[in-house]
Order: structure tokens, then sequence, then C-alpha cells
């Protein structure tokens, strides 16, 4: 959440939700928009300057990627970029 909105990872339906939480009594959907390809969407955090929405989808295929959608205040999104971990390492 940031200001007066939230920023949902909707995991099992494959998306990420806006919510205007101005009135908490009363919220409101912005925008809805899947994270292609495969969407399952786990988190999103947006960027110190509010520019990104910064997501991770936990999928096996195709693998696991983070990645970065533009978000000019309610206009489109767009994904920017895609982050993957390189498969021959592993982390726990």
């Amino acid at each position: 959440m940031r200001n007066d909105a939230i920023y949902a990872a909707c995991i099992n339906d494959g998306y990420c939700s806006i919510i205007n939480a101005t009135n908490k009594n009363s919220l409101t959907t912005i925008k809805e928009f899947q994270t292609l390809q495969n969407p399952f969407t786990h988190n999103t955090d947006l960027t110190v300057d509010g520019n990104y929405i910064l997501t991770t989808d936990e999928t096996s295929s195709p693998p696991d990627g983070n990645k970065v959608m533009s978000w000019l205040h309610s206009r489109s999104i767009v994904e920017e970029a895609h982050w993957q971990e390189d498969s021959s390492t592993s982390s726990l």
C-alpha cells in the first residue's frame, strides 16, 4: 500500500489489482492487469518514485521471473523488463 492505493498480488487468479483505498469502507478498483506470460503473481511492490511496479511470478514453465512494469498513474501498464535467475545456480 502506498498513500491511498493498494497494490495487490492476486496469485491464484494471475493478476495485479490496484485499488483506491481513500474510503476504507468503500474500496474501488482502479486497474487490474495480468503479468503475462503464464501469470502467477506472487507479490508486488512500487519503486521509490512510484513509476514502476515490481512483480514476482512463481511458475515452473516458464521459470520464475521478476518483472518491471511501468505504471504512469492509471494509464496503460507496460512490461519494461524481465529478470530470471540463472538456472545453473541455486540458493535456498
